[in-house]
């Protein structure tokens, strides 16, 4: 099994579970149930081969919770083509929330892959540059 693509990546959070340093992503993980879900643009896509096992990392900008919650990632394949969303949503009702935006990533674990050349896309509207990843 690889390792975590966002702890091991040195542009992720801090060991530990420590602050980040400015500039790097804190990791998020799927809270299913938030109110108002809706999907979020991806900006970067990276992807870790370990084998056959491919776990990606997606990374977006956001807002800070309980605003703005990570509910929920969506893959869809066709063929060698993975199309990824992030999807959040809001976690509590009448919170005032506070203007910042924050850079989140999360891990996509797809598994273990067929032998070939994939190619993974941000879904619903993502900035971040279609990717190819081989697995040997």
């Amino acid at each position: 099994m690889p390792d975590d693509p966002v702890a091991a990546d040195p542009q992720s959070p801090a060991p530990g579970g420590g602050d980040p340093a400015p500039g790097q992503p804190t990791l998020v993980l799927p809270k299913p149930g938030q109110k108002n879900v809706h999907p979020v643009g991806i900006e970067q896509i990276e992807a870790r081969v370990a084998g056959r096992h491919v776990v990606l990392n997606a990374r977006w900008w956001s807002g800070v919770e309980p605003c703005s919650v990570l509910d929920s990632v969506a893959v869809k394949q066709d063929g060698r083509t993975f199309t990824i969303s992030v999807r959040e949503g809001s976690g509590a009702d009448g919170v005032a929330c506070i203007d910042i935006a924050m850079l989140k990533a999360t891990p996509i674990d797809l598994g273990d892959l067929d032998p070939g050349t994939y190619t993974i896309v941000a879904g619903d509207g993502g900035q971040a540059p279609p990717i190819t990843v081989t697995v040997g």
